[in-house]
């Protein structure tokens, strides 16, 4: 199939690019702002994978990794909660819409920070 689309288009490989992404979890900073919005992180890792005309791979970047050594954004409110009964926060939800838009924006931000350092690390390996 690759072999195929790359002659159709003219193209001597096709590159694909994985990009993992993954909050915290709400108890990593249990900070709770604006209301029910509960502070985490947001991780960001993207990695590549060339395959020349033929289909075999050129290049493989692997998994992205979301370990500790992953970009990210600390506190950042990707989490609702709601105060239970007995005073605590629980039932937490993924919400990355909150109303000041942070957590979008962050989100935007170590895309293109990843994007662009995938890029530079791509360039090396092509040279």
């Amino acid at each position: 199939m690759l072999q195929d689309y790359c002659a159709k288009n003219g193209l001597d490989g096709v590159l694909l690019v994985h990009l993992a992404s993954i909050p915290g979890s709400p108890g990593d900073i249990r900070i709770i702002v604006g209301g029910n919005r509960v502070l985490s992180s947001l991780k960001v890792n993207p990695t590549v994978l060339l395959r020349n005309k033929a289909g075999a791979i050129a290049i493989d970047g692997g998994q992205p990794r979301l370990d500790d050594l992953a970009p990210m954004k600390l506190a950042m409110p990707v989490f609702t909660g709601e105060k239970l009964p007995d005073g605590n926060f629980g039932n937490f939800k993924i919400d990355l819409d909150d109303p000041a838009g942070k957590v979008k924006a962050a989100y935007n931000e170590l895309i293109k920070d990843t994007a662009d350092d995938l890029l530079k690390s791509l360039a090396k390996k092509l040279k």
